[in-house]
């Protein structure tokens, strides 16, 4: 048992961080991603880190640190819960290697818990990223014996179980809800959508704070924890000292865990045959052969495969979502001073709707995952005879179908209700239009110089390859510089935003003759 699934759980990471490739040429590229990947880790880590023991320096000095470790385990469970959800589904039912490894004599169980292993090591970081500087910060400050900190140190393995197996338990839900349906992919993509936004929304208004919190802040707060993440109350009684509540939480954490896996294994093949088969009615006409031009049969193909992989779209499409979202109920707000409780908050909206927009834009591309999805059939996308612009134009045009709508219905609600000034309305287009052109064109050109074919599940190279961080931090830094200007110099707003469409306009032009002078047999070698 132990053998197998340590041989499954190799062969999972060897698939994340692209191990599998052993030829000589490709050697030294794979050490170089490697190398790559481990810094930009590190550096994303380190501002985590800095952020979070900022955060707990704060509230100790306020004279707040009981209230510190439980507010980060709380924070590291939510985010783990929001983006497990996103990449769990698609990592336990969508890998290539699903029939191979059915038709071998392993167990299903050790096929999950291998997969399970997988996430829980990548989310352990996490919570360690999280609560180990709070913790340092917390022992230096403040008079906290051994115990505590033994007592945190031992939960951190624990902390990320329980979202995990939440996560993993929604994930299952949704697939097996949907995959009853004809159109399993897109109610896939529905629930799941559903689940995060229902997630974020009680997230914000269990946030809601009156006037007490002046009088009773650390009372008030850890009442919040505990409404927010039900298993916080044993928490914050474990690290106060009493040990049967730390017990009862690991002891919940591992129950939590191996119940999921059991019900993962228990429907894991029912699922993976309905995921891999395909409903067709039986009153099929013959009809009239009808037939398109060769960019629009490259568009339908390239939107087929985007539509085909539900964590594609769940991570991807979400910022536009919630785009929409943001701007309908900011178009229905009447009264958004007394709402966000800042005066003057209109004015200050209008004033950066151009920047706020582009944040969206930037930390959505569908591009950037899309030559390493081809995998082994890229030779076959490499030969089709056809100019190959017109391959890598139907892979731009397929995120500026999602992103080009959405700007324009987001900017028209969000211009009528806050009324900028004329040169600000067009700003409030062409800024976030720049971006969504830019990080189009720059996820390509990432994904071209950072291919990864050998994958097993598409959540590798969706979510947790080179470029899936390079396009995500890159589009953050490429908005916040503007957004940090436009604010300390918010006189020149209207010159700043005409320099940025500038900047963006030069750099998507260089950016576009460098991706159409990168050959596609040449990735292939």
């Amino acid at each position: 048992m132990s053998a197998r699934w340590i041989s499954l759980l190799g062969v999972n990471l060897r698939s994340i961080f692209a191990l599998s490739q052993t030829s000589r040429k490709k050697k030294n590229k794979r050490n170089m991603n490697m190398a790559l990947m481990i810094v930009l880790y590190v550096f994303v880590g380190l501002i985590f880190a800095v952020y979070c023991g900022v955060l707990s320096a704060l509230y100790v000095y306020m004279g707040m640190e009981e209230i510190v470790m439980p507010m980060m385990m709380t924070i590291a469970s939510v985010v783990i819960l929001i983006t497990s959800i996103f990449k769990a589904n698609g990592f336990l039912f969508a890998s290539r290697d699903d029939d191979l490894l059915l038709s071998l004599p392993v167990d299903t169980h050790q096929i999950i818990v291998s997969r399970l292993s997988t996430l829980y090591i990548f989310d352990l970081v996490e919570t360690a990223v999280v609560m180990l500087p709070s913790l340092v910060v917390v022992a230096v400050m403040s008079n906290v014996g051994a115990g505590f900190i033994i007592s945190v140190l031992l939960s951190i393995l624990f902390i990320p179980m329980i979202p995990l197996a939440i996560a993993a338990l929604i994930g299952i839900i949704v697939t097996y809800i949907s995959c009853r349906f004809k159109h399993k992919n897109f109610l896939s993509v529905v629930f799941g959508m559903l689940f995060v936004i229902i997630i974020m929304f009680f997230s914000m208004s269990a946030q809601n704070m009156n006037d007490q919190i002046i009088m009773d802040m650390s009372k008030l707060l850890l009442d919040l924890f505990r409404r927010t993440y039900f298993p916080t109350s044993l928490y914050i009684s474990g690290l106060s000292g009493n040990v049967m509540s730390l017990i009862g939480f690991i002891v919940l954490s591992l129950s939590a865990a191996i119940g999921v896996t059991a019900a993962i294994a228990w429907k894991y093949k029912r699922i993976t045959t309905f995921l891999t088969t395909e409903k067709s009615s039986g009153n099929y006409r013959m009809q009239s052969l009808k037939t398109s031009g060769t960019m629009f049969s490259l568009y339908r193909k390239e939107f087929k495969l985007y539509t085909s992989i539900p964590v594609y779209v769940l991570n991807t499409a979400f910022s536009f979502v919630f785009m929409i979202i943001i701007a309908i109920a900011l178009f229905f707000v009447k009264d958004i001073e007394s709402f966000l409780k800042i005066p003057g908050a209109k004015n200050y909206i209008a004033l950066a709707l151009p920047i706020v927009l582009s944040f969206f834009m930037a930390l959505s591309s569908t591009t950037y995952p899309s030559i390493s999805l081809e995998g082994k059939k890229l030779w076959l996308t490499a030969h089709l005879p056809v100019p190959q612009k017109q391959i890598y134009h139907a892979k731009l045009l397929v995120n500026l179908t999602l992103s080009v709508p959405t700007c324009i219905i987001s900017s028209v609600l969000l211009i009528i209700r806050f009324r900028p000034d004329t040169l600000n309305a067009v700003m409030t287009f062409l800024v976030p239009l720049a971006y969504g052109i830019f990080v189009s064109i720059f996820g390509l050109w990432v994904n071209l110089k950072f291919p990864n074919f050998d994958w097993v599940n598409p959540v590798t190279v969706i979510k947790q390859g080179i470029p899936a961080m390079i396009c995500i931090f890159g589009g953050m830094i490429v908005v916040i510089i503007p957004a940090f200007l436009i604010f300390t110099f918010s006189e020149a707003a209207h010159i700043i935003y005409i320099i940025v469409v500038s900047v963006l306009a030069v750099l998507s032009f260089i950016l576009y003759r460098l991706v159409s002078g990168t050959k596609l047999l040449s990735l292939t070698e």
